[in-house]
């Protein structure tokens, strides 16, 4: 049987000899515990690293792209914009989400980048995408506008006028 053990610290505030006009509510002792702390240290740390990561891939010239299958769709771009904060570069950020990812599953010839002739699904951005409080305005999707301006996306008419797109494909022109 497993036994935990809770080490901890509790000392008493010493009340002050000044007497003042002000009465605070000064509590006669604090709860220090070291446990709690030491975890809560561990856990910053670790989410440090975490985000360092991907630069430190960077700075060894290593190439590689982001799993998005355990994220919630609103944490993807929040957490690269912090890797972004962390070191690494807006450049390598674009590549792991567009080009890397389409290259190892042999479909660069047809995405992840723009080009005539390629699949064109495109986010657009009130600021530059990496900035901190930058958010999407309109998303392509195969010729299909998504309008995320309002507080709730709305899904446009496929066009060819303002996308280039042709219908149904969404190819870049």
């Amino acid at each position: 049987m497993l036994k935990f053990y809770y080490h901890s610290i509790y000392r008493k505030k010493k009340k002050s000899s000044k007497k003042d006009s002000v009465k605070t509510n000064v509590k006669d002792s604090v709860f220090i515990n070291m446990e709690e702390r030491g975890f809560e240290e561990k856990r910053q740390r670790a989410l440090e690293e975490h985000f360092k990561q991907a630069a430190s891939f960077e700075k060894a010239g290593l190439s590689f792209g982001f799993s998005l299958l355990s994220s919630k769709p609103e944490d993807v771009l929040k957490n690269i914009k912090k890797m972004v904060k962390y070191g690494l570069s807006e450049k390598k950020a674009l590549e792991a989400l567009t080009t890397y990812p389409a290259g190892v599953f042999g479909v660069l010839s047809q995405t992840g980048t723009v080009e005539k002739g390629k699949i064109a699904n495109l986010v657009i951005t009130d600021k530059p995408v990496f900035e901190e409080k930058s958010s999407v305005k309109y998303v392509f999707v195969e010729g299909t506008i998504f309008d995320y301006s309002q507080t709730k996306p709305t899904k446009s008419e496929k066009t060819n006028k303002d996308t280039s797109a042709t219908s149904g494909h969404g190819h870049f022109q």
